[in-house]
């Protein structure tokens, strides 16, 4: 039986330079499938009078 690590000792450690790297490559394709998949937040705002788009709402969490 394999013992799990304790957590919180990674959770102090530095990432290595590939996962550093993967990690910021990938982060803009997980937030635009993100936005893409919960389209609640655009229905809500149309729905209270504010014309806006998915790509709005990405732009705006991209940029922030």
């Amino acid at each position: 039986m394999t013992r799990l690590r304790f957590i919180p000792i990674q959770l102090t450690r530095y990432p290595h330079t590939n996962e550093a790297l993967f990690a910021i490559a990938l982060w803009p394709v997980l937030f635009a499938i993100g936005c893409w998949r919960t389209p609640q937040i655009v229905q809500f705002l149309n729905a209270q009078g504010v014309e806006i788009s998915m790509l709005q709402v990405f732009l705006a969490g991209f940029g922030a």
